[in-house]
């Protein structure tokens, strides 16, 4: 009689593929996905909620408390500016105490107004605290000239943007002589004798900047520049453009930077040279009456 024969018995299939997904290669990324991914996009929305729960919560408790807004300025405050002039900046955002905090435009509608303000030369940002602060970092522009049109006073910067009265605690260099009036505050002079006396200005700014020592620097001795006979429309025998000294002595600077051929003058660096070389021998501009010549080539 013939034996029957054994069969072993297969594994269950079901279990054999279970394991396979613990251990084999091929379901590497199901793995992932299982183990890290899934579960990280659960934590992640649930922080999202979270957070969302979290600000709503915030903005009913603020609506509640009525909270009062106050302005405040973070950016980096130039010496030479008054707390007056910032606060007065910020109010230009249009900002009220009593506005309404949560209103979703508001940051929107501070950043635009600022940025407009004549004062202001860029925005870096503005910002909104539920605690009712609204925070300001700008730059503000830096003036070098004044100009007195009329009983108004209006400042002008290194570019030539026109700015609005302030006191500040800055020498400045009154530009006279120029017959056009000037632009609105927050834009461009156009005029070339104030553009021209502009260039000088900065010329001498640059080197003060630049000196080792500061007591050989000559901006505040200067106190006026006279354009009035710019490209010699009154007398052209005479110096086109003159710097005075805050005791009237009378420098004669001569053609407008990059003119100085065209009327037979000594170039702007041997002005400078010369100019602030009397200074470092006398210690001051006013060496006499008759003034300081610098169109002279020797």
């Amino acid at each position: 009689m013939a034996r029957k024969k054994k069969t072993k018995k297969k594994k269950n299939d079901y279990f054999a593929g279970i394991k396979a997904m613990f251990t084999g290669t091929r379901f590497l990324l199901m793995r992932k996905f299982l183990f890290i991914f899934l579960p990280s996009v659960f934590v992640l929305t649930g922080i999202a909620v979270g957070l969302g729960y979290l600000e709503g919560y915030v903005k009913n408790v603020a609506a509640e408390r009525s909270i009062s807004i106050e302005l405040e300025f973070v950016g980096e405050k130039p010496t030479w500016a008054p707390l007056e002039l910032i606060s007065d900046i910020n109010l230009s955002s249009g900002i009220n105490s009593d506005d309404f905090l949560l209103d979703d435009d508001l940051v929107n509608k501070a950043y635009k107004s600022i940025s407009v303000n004549p004062w202001v030369e860029s925005v870096n940002s503005v910002r909104k605290c539920y605690s009712g602060i609204i925070q300001f970092d700008y730059s503000l522009r830096c003036p070098v000239a004044k100009m007195i049109k009329g009983d108004q006073i209006y400042y002008i910067d290194s570019e030539g943007i026109v700015i609005p009265y302030a006191p500040i605690d800055r020498h400045l260099v009154c530009i006279k002589g120029s017959r056009q009036a000037l632009p609105k505050p927050g834009m461009q002079v156009k005029q070339s004798d104030i553009l021209a006396a502009l260039d000088i200005l900065k010329k001498i700014q640059f080197v003060d900047n630049n000196l080792t020592n500061n007591s050989d620097a000559i901006w505040t001795e200067l106190a006026v520049i006279d354009v009035s006979n710019f490209e010699g429309r009154n007398d052209p025998s005479i110096s086109h453009i003159n710097l005075y000294t805050h005791k009237d002595t009378q420098i004669r600077w001569g053609a407008a930077v990059g003119r100085e051929k065209a009327y037979w003058e000594a170039d702007f660096t041997t002005k400078l040279t010369r100019l602030y070389r009397d200074f470092r021998d006398y210690g001051t501009l006013d060496i006499n009456t008759s003034g300081i010549e610098l169109r002279n080539h020797q």
